[in-house]
């Protein structure tokens, strides 16, 4: 909704109040893939969590995929701050990164069996995506723990387990799509969102129970890490007065070169760049912008110029 008003003569067009966007991104990862092979066996890198401790995992008689079972009759569940699934980590340093496992086997069936992906900031912020099943049929889930508290933030996606099962996570700057396949060829989406200050510095593959605890394994045949070449970004540019009220029409520059006027958007390269602001809203001083300039471009970023009214 918009709407005019007049001081001192001056007709100004505004937009209602927008927010401000926080957010985080890490700097750019390197690729990587395990295969799970043995000979060579587990790459190096990974870190092996089992907090109830009586997890085991492996190479599979095969050679060809790296199992983690959980048994039963005990809770193996990362949810809220109880962090007792058993998991293989390692750390990343990603944004525009695409992390992608395959599970092999139809080996969940029973209520609150379920594996797949995880990114891990911190013990009280972390992402699950996974294959998850209350023991009628398989759904493709996320939950999402903020601040210790837990959030089953997409269920419901039916998903027929087969001989071959594989998740993809992209995440491009605060955004995350996860996806599904019965092949590797065929990607669907099942759920995108955007998660603003979650820097994660690890990531890797996990086996849950719940509930009434049956024994649960997954089979992983590889666990990816694909940068994306994310080294350009987008640049979304705008103004506001200092009640936070939006000011279209003001001139842009990105490392001094006119880019448009307000509201509008640009690409830059990975790196150190400067947006500055022209005073060509009327009756308005140009004042400050946020992020503080120069400012280190690693994902797409909202930048905001404040004007005051003079």
């Amino acid at each position: 909704m918009k709407f005019s008003y007049s001081i001192g003569g001056c007709a100004i067009a505004a937009a209602l109040a927008i927010g401000w966007l926080a957010f985080a991104t890490p700097a750019s990862a390197a690729s990587f893939t395990d295969n799970f092979t043995n000979p060579p066996g587990l790459s190096s890198g990974w870190t092996w969590v089992d907090s109830v401790g009586n997890a085991t995992r492996g190479f599979t008689g095969d050679n060809n995929h790296y199992y983690i079972s959980v048994p039963a009759g005990s809770t193996h569940d990362c949810w809220n701050t109880s962090l007792n699934c058993a998991r293989l980590m390692r750390a990343i340093t990603g944004a525009n990164t695409t992390f992608e496992i395959k599970v092999d086997g139809v080996t969940i069936s029973q209520q609150h069996q379920y594996y797949g992906l995880m990114l891990w900031q911190d013990n009280s912020n972390y992402d699950r995506f996974e294959f998850w099943t209350a023991g009628s049929g398989v759904q493709v889930n996320v939950y999402r723990i903020i601040g210790g508290s837990g959030d089953w933030i997409y269920s419901g996606q039916s998903y027929t387990m087969s001989a071959t099962n594989y998740l993809r996570i992209i995440n491009t700057g605060v955004r995350y799509e996860l996806q599904y396949s019965a092949d590797g060829s065929t990607w669907n989406t099942a759920y995108t969102f955007n998660q603003n200050g979650f820097t994660p510095s690890q990531a890797g593959i996990y086996v849950c129970n719940a509930t009434g605890n049956p024994a649960t394994t997954g089979n992983f045949d590889y666990f990816k890490v694909t940068e994306e070449g994310g080294s350009t970004a987008t640049l979304t540019l705008q103004a506001q007065d200092d009640a936070s009220v939006s000011l279209p029409g003001a001139t842009v520059r990105l490392d001094g070169s006119i880019v448009g006027v307000t509201p509008t958007s640009t690409t830059a390269n990975f790196g150190s760049h400067s947006v500055t602001y022209d005073n060509t809203v009327a009756c308005y001083d140009y004042t400050s912008t946020s992020p503080v300039q120069p400012m280190t471009v690693n994902g797409d970023t909202t930048v905001t110029g404040t004007f005051t009214l003079n």
